[in-house]
Order: C-alpha cells, then sequence, then structure tokens
C-alpha cells in the first residue's frame, strides 16, 4: 500500500510539475504575444501621428493657399482702384487744366 501512495504522490507531482511548465509555456507564450501587440500598437500609433501630421499640414497648405489667392485678388483690385482713380485724377486735371488754359485765355 505504501508503494501504491507512493506512485501516486509521484504521479501527483509528475503531473503538477507538468501543468506548472505547461502554464509557464503559455505565460511565455502570452507575454510574447503582449509584446508584439504593443510594438503593433505603436508602430500604429506613430502611423496615426504622421498621417495626422501630413493631414494638418495639407490642411495648413490648402489655408495658406487660400490666403495667399485671397490676397492675390485684392492686390489685383487694389491695382485696379488705384488704376481706374489715378486714369479719373489724370483726366480730370487735364480737362481743369485745359478749362483753366481756355479762361486765362478769354
Amino acid at each position: 500500500m505504501d508503494e501504491w501512495y507512493a506512485f501516486m504522490d509521484n504521479l501527483s507531482s509528475q503531473t503538477m510539475t507538468f501543468i506548472i511548465k505547461r502554464r509557464q509555456l503559455t505565460l511565455r507564450k502570452l507575454d510574447s504575444e503582449i509584446s508584439q501587440i504593443k510594438k503593433d500598437s505603436e508602430k500604429l500609433k506613430t502611423e496615426k501621428d504622421f498621417i495626422e501630421q501630413s493631414y494638418k499640414g495639407e490642411k495648413l497648405e490648402k489655408i495658406e493657399n487660400d490666403v495667399v489667392g485671397i490676397t492675390q485678388k485684392q492686390n489685383q483690385q487694389d491695382v485696379k482702384d488705384y488704376m481706374t482713380k489715378t486714369a479719373y485724377a489724370k483726366k480730370f486735371s487735364k480737362s481743369n487744366t485745359s478749362n483753366f488754359k481756355k479762361q486765362s485765355y478769354e
């Protein structure tokens, strides 16, 4: 009977050792999967940040282009207004000068 208990105790001990080793192996495997997931997560975060930055850059570039376009249109309008005023002023001064000359000759 003592041999039977010794055999069962040995079997129980071997079974427990097997279970412990199996759990350790499972834990190592899970740890490696977790570390791989963390690496993938960091990679995705980096890609996400890059995409966000490039989107912000494109958005800023579009805004800058819009501002430049508006500024150019405003500058063109200012030039047209200036030319119109200058032309009107020249025309007005010529007509006043000719009127003044006419009046002085009379």
